[in-house]
């Protein structure tokens, strides 16, 4: 397939509940990592379709969700409408978060951060951690996914990534894994082929954020 230039386009296909919503148990170790953190208040960063924090919305989670394209935002509305989601969807830059410091305890993504390059994503690392109190999951797309969706996307291993993470805030701990993923625009024998493999195609990133006594400190 050719290279979809535009987010219109590329989040332009209908959701559905067994395309879309059962792929989120593709995702299940990420969700289980906001699980154990409790977060009482989490932050999207890129709304794309909506389906991952509607999901979480349906967990009990409070979730706010940002996207800079208007047109992605009235669909994830909508799906949030139609899938009885609480989502709240809001208009923003994710280069200059429209929340004031700590206003969430977590800021996730998926997706996005493999779009950029590094001086770009170190300005939205700054800006995520300046919203959430406690922690930061990315989810990237890694060396063994096996097409480019935008054209634009940075397929490196986990460990570029954490290499990445830890020069860009070294004070704050960074982990993360390798873990399966239903593969975006509807892929399920690539998916199945890598899972097969053994291929786990997705990365997450966990920043834990050290508090301001021991950033101090050090």
């Amino acid at each position: 397939m050719g290279e979809i230039t535009s987010w219109d386009s590329f989040y332009g296909e209908e959701v559905t509940p067994m395309k879309d919503f059962l792929g989120n148990f593709y995702s299940a170790e990420f969700f289980e990592e906001i699980h154990t953190r409790t977060p009482k208040g989490i932050l999207e960063v890129g709304s794309g379709t909506g389906v991952m924090t509607i999901f979480l919305s349906h967990l009990g989670y409070d979730v706010v969700s940002i996207d800079n394209n208007e047109v992605v935002l009235k669909k994830a509305q909508k799906n949030n409408k139609h899938y009885n989601g609480t989502v709240k969807f809001k208009f923003g830059d994710a280069f200059k978060i429209p929340f004031k410091n700590g206003s969430f305890d977590m800021a996730i993504s998926q997706g996005f951060f493999e779009h950029f390059n590094n001086e770009e994503i170190k300005k939205l690392l700054d800006e995520q951690l300046r919203v959430a109190r406690k922690s930061v999951l990315i989810s990237v797309p890694n060396s063994y996914y096996p097409v480019l969706d935008r054209g634009d996307e940075r397929l490196r291993p986990l460990e570029w990534w954490l290499g990445l993470f830890r020069q860009m805030c070294p004070h704050h701990k960074v982990s993360g894994f390798d873990y399966q993923f239903m593969l975006r625009r509807n892929y399920p024998f690539k998916t199945f082929y890598r899972l097969f493999r053994g291929q786990k195609v997705q990365s997450l990133i966990i920043i834990e954020k050290a508090n301001d006594k021991k950033m101090n400190d050090q």
